[in-house]
């Protein structure tokens, strides 16, 4: 029998309040911590995991999953590599339809999966990885929205998110958006509005939802920050008034992922998030790269789709961003040997390109004072650079498994600076580091 949980958010920036010129009281879009609880009053009789309390600190990333499954790790490994604090992302598009959540048992996918020990399971209606390539396909006429999956474009009706998540049972649901491409016109805009509006309102009414999966509403506009906070507000005026207004802990912010400039992007975060309590969850998916992290956390953003660290080691990239303020300061003069040398590596300031010629004999670890799997020995940036050069699986397993410890550790870092009111600093010695090497 599955355990009853019920999910609830508290924010945690007291310390960092105290120190605003605004007496005490916090900006909704300055940096803050936080912790997702999930209660469960039930035991399996499986595992103690699934009884008691599970928190997830914030901000953090999720774990992108394929059918629930890390991508190329088992789940012990995956543990480890993302240092315990991991929510478990699935992608509803990964089971879209009857057939294809016909096997999962009354436990839902943490039974199904073996996902008892993760803290949070988030279900989601867009594939992180496929994100930037999923333009919504829906018109001004569309009733549903489309979707790119592991079985092609699919249409997707807001009934049938509901039928999947009472399969998989997940403890957060975020809620389908309407996203819009960067060219569309007000019109567009406006009905992507309307249409997401329509979906929060239509999940929160109609008691189709089974348990006490909470869940995040859905915040759309394109670049338009007028429309933006106007879709903002009417959400907040939705969950005000609906009876079933207790589920909702959070928001999504869509449209993030279409690769805008950083500007415009904080822009469409400030005018979204305005009108949110500060009581609630605020999601951000599409906003990986450590830069976009470092701004969207000064925004007051909590989670991210934690694709960054996947598609960086499917690319033959290993991240190497420092990792503290100090570190930081002490690399901005540092120049890599290969690149004095005058050999293009493929690589930037965040990471490092193993499938470059440059790396054939180098002996070092990935990264030196790592303490993850792949950057022990007999694990080397040559060994690894031939791996991937004979398309061994092995070489992508272990970028993924250092990228999970490393960007890991990089939230780690955000967690510990806003508690201690050093955010600031440490976002801009990233921010030099990157600008001496860029």
């Amino acid at each position: 029998m599955c355990a009853r949980r019920v999910v609830s958010f508290a924010l945690d920036h007291a310390k960092y309040a105290q120190n605003n010129d605004d007496g005490g009281n916090a900006s909704s879009l300055a940096p803050r911590t936080g912790t997702i609880t999930v209660l469960s009053d039930q035991s399996d009789g499986k595992s103690a995991s699934t009884a008691g309390t599970q928190k997830l600190l914030t901000p953090t990333s999720l774990v992108c999953t394929r059918r629930a499954s890390a991508h190329l790790l088992e789940n012990d490994r995956a543990q480890k590599a993302y240092r315990t604090n991991a929510a478990v992302c699935v992608p509803i598009t990964h089971f879209p339809g009857e057939k294809y959540v016909a096997g999962i048992q009354s436990g839902g996918i943490r039974e199904f999966a073996n996902l008892r020990a993760a803290p949070v399971v988030v279900a989601t209606c867009d594939d992180p990885i496929r994100s930037e390539y999923s333009y919504s396909q829906t018109t001004n006429k569309s009733k549903g929205f489309y979707r790119l999956t592991p079985f092609g474009w699919l249409s997707l009706q807001p009934n049938q998110v509901r039928t999947i998540a009472n399969a998989i049972k997940p403890d957060v649901l975020a809620l389908p958006i309407d996203d819009v491409p960067p060219a569309a016109g007000k019109r567009r805009r406006e009905t992507a509005v309307s249409r997401t509006h329509a979906w929060l309102t239509e999940t929160l009414d109609d008691g189709e939802l089974q348990g006490d999966v909470a869940l995040l509403a859905g915040l759309t506009g394109g670049t338009d920050e007028v429309v933006r906070a106007r879709a903002a507000k009417l959400t907040m005026e939705a969950v005000r008034a609906s009876s079933a207004c207790s589920r909702v802990v959070g928001v999504t912010v869509g449209g993030l992922a279409h690769g805008y400039p950083a500007d415009t992007t904080k822009a469409m975060l400030a005018a979204s998030l305005e009108a949110v309590p500060e009581s609630m969850v605020r999601y951000a998916p599409g906003l990986g790269a450590p830069d976009d992290v470092l701004r969207a956390v000064a925004s007051g953003v909590d989670l991210f789709d934690g694709a960054y660290p996947l598609t960086c080691a499917s690319d033959g990239y290993a991240l190497t961003f420092p990792l503290t303020a100090q570190a930081a300061r002490d690399a901005t003069h540092e120049v890599d040997a290969s690149a004095s040398a005058g050999v293009d590596v493929g690589s930037d300031a965040s990471k490092m390109n193993l499938r470059a010629v440059a790396y054939r004999t180098d002996a070092r670890p990935l990264v030196v004072g790592c303490t993850c799997e792949a950057c022990s020995r007999p694990y080397t940036r040559a060994y690894i650079h031939h791996l991937l050069n004979v398309h061994e699986l092995l070489g992508e397993m272990l970028l993924e498994v250092h990228n999970a410890h490393h960007y890991s550790l990089f939230f780690e870092e955000m967690r510990r600076t806003v508690d201690d009111n050093s955010f600031d600093d440490f976002a801009n010695a990233h921010f030099a580091y990157r600008s001496a090497h860029a």
